[in-house]
């Protein structure tokens, strides 16, 4: 991490009033994440969201990646899916992280019908927010097919783009 990637983080850490401000405490709980979560860059993983080394368990971040593997997310693009999307390495009480991916899985697959499983998972592992992004909009709750028209914008964009749909 460089020093103005540091200092960033620190200044976060401090505005959150985080047990982490204080940098022998912090470089600590770093090297614990380095150590527990091999080939991802912890350095990204804090510049996209400070928090987390404030409110992440390291066994739960453990059993979470795993669970990214298990369910047949490609070796080389999970670290960069934990980076993107921080969030991912949390234990949510709402949804596992299996469920949230299926969750996602179904929503995308009702936007696009012919969309395949496979297909998903990679648009997943392309935008892994998607996993909040699109589990968290109340349109899916009623009966009726979503267009992707009907989303947010943004949402758009991050469906398009991970599906592909843009040729």
């Amino acid at each position: 991490m460089r020093d103005f990637e540091a200092a960033r983080v620190a200044k976060n850490l401090a505005l959150s009033k985080s047990v982490y401000e204080d940098c022998d405490d912090l470089m600590v709980q770093v090297d614990r994440l380095e150590k527990a979560l091999p080939d991802v860059n912890v350095g990204k993983l804090l510049q996209n969201d400070a928090s987390i080394v404030s409110s992440v368990n390291v066994a739960k971040a453990v059993q979470n990646m795993m669970t990214l593997y298990e369910l047949g997310f490609k070796r080389e693009r999970v670290p960069s899916m934990l980076e993107e999307c921080p969030r991912l390495l949390l234990d949510e009480t709402d949804l596992s992280a299996r469920d949230r991916i299926r969750l996602v899985t179904e929503r995308i697959q009702s936007i696009f019908p012919d969309e395949t499983d496979e297909g998903c998972l990679y648009a997943i592992g392309e935008e892994p927010n998607l996993l909040w992004a699109l589990a968290d909009l109340e349109i899916f709750n009623r009966e009726a097919r979503v267009d992707i028209a009907e989303l947010p914008m943004s949402v758009q964009e991050m469906v398009v783009y991970a599906t592909r749909r843009f040729k």
